[in-house]
């Protein structure tokens, strides 16, 4: 049993309503998928070829036109053709120049002169080599864009190649206001989940919620930000800060939702008594958030170099990087034998929780189909990336965004708990408010016998004057009395004395 008073929609659930739960939540993504495949395309791409031949000095300049901010970013790479029946892997020497005009008539401006780097050329017999990506513009600020690009004809030999194909590939307008218009609308689903949430909460503490609610209620916080509603910045700042929004946004939400999966899972297995934060929280708060530390550093560094060095190539230019990436990799990896031992230990013991059962299938269920098609959707990813389908972008924010909401449905409080709930608060308000009634009374008489008494000594005051001004009268009157009886006293004696001196 949930320590809480708090019971949640999954408790209840029957295994008809978890396939229910489960088949609409498919639905919502595959619905995202087939918007992502009729969506538009991601790029547009640009071609222009060029001979090469075996001269002293090799130049070749080419230039893309028509851009403007919705294009978002700029990236040029060249792809040379091998003409010999054998493999071919060698390193080249390019020396490049770009520059940028805001009109055709306009100055050109010098944004790269003279920067030398290396590049290794790999390529199969009669095929096109590997690409060699040359720049990659994080922001576009001029509508021309001019590049001269120079092979050192002593670090390759031409005559082995038979023309160079430059691809000029740039974000499509009609993408940019898709993302824009599909981002918003999820923004504004989160919010409203989030609102209704909160509201339908508010009036309850935060201590009787359950531990799945209190997780719900944070990932629903975070998934608007996840949503990203500063995307706009994005198209008309140049600054780092909106990459920097943009990085902080979607690994914090990633890093909390892995955390999530770990806790829950973990969490069948021990009582509520048990769930310590030193033994319980702690471990696996310390190996993701390391892991997050070095997945930003290596994201932020490289987008903020680029917005420095758009000739920059983590790969070849950052040192230090593949070993970065191992260690993330490493990291990974442990994380995820830990979700498998998770999961494994609570199947084996969740039949000691029977009131958690149905809990545990609805979160197995849906977490399950997320973790595999985020999974797929990764893989996808990383063979084509988001820039060449619409399809990996739809449909990951539509999988996490469903996630949440379907997570917040089965974890939402009963309608019963929450009038159960509120009816105690009211009770215990009432109490309270009899409590308070029943000190006001007694306030009330002790202040009237207060009054009383001051009554009866205000009267005491008044009695004690009129008897002080009655002594005070009688007091004067006998010291008259005394007076008028000495005035007399002595007239006697002198008419006394008189009369003994007649007599004489």
């Amino acid at each position: 049993m949930h320590p809480s008073e708090m019971k949640m929609r999954a408790e209840s659930f029957t295994k008809k309503k978890q396939v229910f739960v489960v088949v609409a939540f498919s639905v919502y993504i595959f619905t995202s998928i087939i918007v992502g495949l009729i969506g538009p395309s991601v790029l547009t791409t640009r071609e222009a070829e060029d001979n090469l031949t075996p001269t002293s000095h090799i130049g070749l300049w080419q230039s893309i036109y028509n851009l403007d901010r919705m294009n978002l970013d700029l990236m040029v790479s060249v792809e040379i053709q091998n003409n010999k029946e054998y493999q071919i892997e060698t390193p080249a020497k390019f020396i490049l120049d770009l520059y940028g005009k805001s009109s055709e008539n306009g100055d050109k401006k010098e944004i790269v002169l003279n920067d030398v780097h290396t590049r290794t050329i790999k390529c199969d017999s009669h095929s096109k080599c590997d690409s060699i990506y040359f720049i990659h513009e994080t922001f576009i600020e001029y509508s021309i864009y001019q590049f001269f690009i120079q092979i050192e004809p002593d670090t390759l030999e031409t005559e082995l190649f038979s023309g160079v194909t430059f691809k000029f590939e740039f974000y499509n307008t009609h993408f940019v206001m898709f993302r824009m218009i599909f981002g918003f609308v999820y923004v504004i689903f989160s919010i409203f989940v989030l609102l209704f949430w909160t509201y339908k909460t508010s009036k309850i503490s935060w201590k009787v919620f359950t531990f799945e609610q209190k997780w719900v209620t944070v990932l629903l916080f975070a998934l608007v930000f996840f949503n990203n509603p500063f995307f706009p910045i994005t198209i008309i700042g140049r600054g780092w800060f909106p990459e920097f929004l943009d990085v902080l946004f979607i690994l914090v939400f990633v890093f909390l939702m892995l955390l999530f999966w770990l806790v829950m899972f973990d969490s069948f297995r021990f009582r509520p008594e048990e769930r310590t934060f030193t033994k319980f929280l702690l471990p696996k708060i310390s190996i993701l958030f390391v892991q997050f530390v070095f997945n930003f550093a290596l994201i932020l560094i490289q987008r903020l170099h680029l917005k420095n060095d758009p000739e920059y190539e983590e790969a070849d230019d950052l040192k230090g990087y593949k070993p970065l990436a191992i260690i993330s990799i490493i990291l990974f990896v442990v994380y995820l034998l830990w979700l498998i031992y998770s999961i494994y230990r609570a199947f084996r013991e969740i039949h000691q929780f029977t009131n958690w059962k149905p809990v545990f299938y609805f979160f197995f269920n849906i977490t399950i189909i997320d973790i595999i098609l985020f999974a797929i959707f990764v893989g996808v990813g990383t063979l084509h990336s988001e820039k060449s389908n619409p399809l990996v972008f739809l449909a990951t924010y539509g999988l996490f965004n469903f996630y949440i909401y379907t997570l917040a449905i089965g974890f939402f409080p009963t309608t019963e708990s929450i009038d159960m709930i509120r009816g105690a608060a009211r009770q215990q308000l009432g109490d309270d408010e009899d409590e308070i009634d029943k000190n006001e009374k007694q306030n009330q008489q002790i202040t009237s016998s207060d009054d009383n008494l001051r009554g009866d000594d205000i009267e005491m005051d008044q009695v004690n004057k009129v008897n002080q001004k009655e002594l005070n009268q009688s007091e004067k009157s006998e010291k008259l009395d005394q007076s008028e009886k000495s005035e007399k006293l002595d007239q006697s004696e002198k008419s006394e004395k008189l009369d003994q001196s007649d007599d004489n």
